[in-house]
């Protein structure tokens, strides 16, 4: 990741700009610069259109665990209607023959590997744009753990059952829907949004510059809320919640007598958990 460091420093000052600029201070609108810039480049309609589809499949019982690297593209990750984790990789034709998948279980880790051989300018060259994405549908159990990083793009899961996942972008959005287990999630510069997902385990959020917003499924009866942003306003709407700290950009404080650890900071943008 350190040989594209200029363009993420770009990145996350741009997003970083928006805010001051009003996009994400007052609550009211989202930092939209990644999600405009991932349409651009590798979203649908980015490319020809004409688009090379690749498959993999694996049986459940081959694995326990999932790792996912890629660079730029668009990752969701979905739930499995049948008994087999199914892996659908759709690259517009243009770049395709610069684009490689591989996939295989390592010690009962499912290990996926997208790699690009170039991808220095393809923010501004027009022919290096083309959709890129992940779809990743896993039968429905609980995993030791999930692990995705991706430099640029989207990352969307749902019905997510992990005893951990950690989820890693330089720059772009996370969707989290469902699931259970401990979150680690971050994004340099982007959005982080998490809906329907109860504080059973620790839940850690962290955006350098972008807007963080939890919707839990039901209020916690014992917690530990830690709520943080430089420059932008935290809310919380939690039931029981035992202020310490009731600051605009800072709240902290305990439901019940303290339990699992919901914690939420970004350097510059909104956080609403409720």
């Amino acid at each position: 990741m350190k040989k594209r460091f200029a363009w993420r420093v770009w990145l996350t000052a741009a997003v970083g700009a928006a805010v001051l600029g009003g996009c994400g201070i007052d609550g009211q609108k989202p930092v939209g610069l990644t999600d405009s810039i991932e349409a651009a480049s590798i979203g649908e309609g980015s490319g020809s259109g004409e688009l090379i589809r690749s498959t993999r499949t694996f049986a459940a019982e081959d694995f326990d665990s999932l790792q996912v690297n890629a660079t730029a593209m668009e990752i969701y990750v979905r739930r499995s209607d049948n008994g087999r984790a199914e892996i659908e990789l759709l690259t517009d034709r243009s770049i395709d023959s610069r684009i490689t998948m591989d996939a295989s279980v390592i010690s009962r880790r499912l290990e996926l590997n997208v790699t690009e051989e170039d991808t220095r300018h393809w923010l501004i060259d027009r022919a290096q744009k083309g959709q890129r994405k992940l779809v990743i549908a896993l039968p429905d159990k609980v995993y030791a753990n999930v692990r995705i990083g991706n430099e640029f793009g989207l990352v969307d899961a749902a019905d997510l059952r992990a005893e951990s996942t950690r989820i890693e972008l330089a720059a772009g959005t996370i969707r989290l829907r469902g699931g259970a287990g401990e979150l680690d999630l971050k994004t340099e510069a982007g959005n982080i949004a998490v809906e329907g997902v109860k504080l059973e385990r620790d839940l850690s959020a962290r955006a350098s510059a972008g807007n963080i917003t939890i919707e839990l499924q039901e209020p916690p009866e014992a917690a530990d809320i830690d709520l943080r942003s430089e420059i932008g306003r935290v809310e919380a709407e939690l039931p029981g919640l035992a202020l310490r700290t009731n600051k605009t950009n800072r709240i902290a404080g305990t439901i019940g007598t303290g339990g699992p650890r919901l914690a939420a900071d970004t350097e510059a943008g909104r956080i609403l958990v409720r």
